[in-house]
This record gives C-alpha cells, sequence and structure tokens, in this order.
C-alpha cells in the first residue's frame, strides 16, 4: 500500500491497490482492516454516506 497517501490525508481505496499493485480484493481488505485497527486509516463505506438524493 501506498502509506504516503494516508499520511498526506489522501483517499485510498481498495480498487486504486489492485490496479497500482495487482492484488486481489481479498488482500485489500485484509489491509485496510489492519491500517483501520491501528488507527492510520478510516473504513468509508458507501453504505455509511449520507444520502444526498
Amino acid at each position: 500500500m501506498n502509506l504516503q497517501w494516508l499520511v498526506e490525508g489522501k483517499e485510498l481505496t481498495s480498487r486504486q491497490c489492485k490496479a497500482e499493485f495487482g492484488v486481489i480484493r481479498a488482500v485489500t481488505a485484509i489491509d485496510f482492516g489492519k491500517l483501520v485497527e491501528m488507527g492510520l486509516a478510516e473504513n468509508w463505506e458507501l453504505d455509511a454516506l449520507p444520502d444526498t438524493a
């Protein structure tokens, strides 16, 4: 993962990681989960976003 993006406060998605590093979704889910547990990243799921419609 490109932790520099997180340090800079930029959004990092599993789609970006899959494209850049050629990993599968299960790998990004595990890695993101660990970053969230350590408080280094936040989990923003589409279901958690406010409804703007």
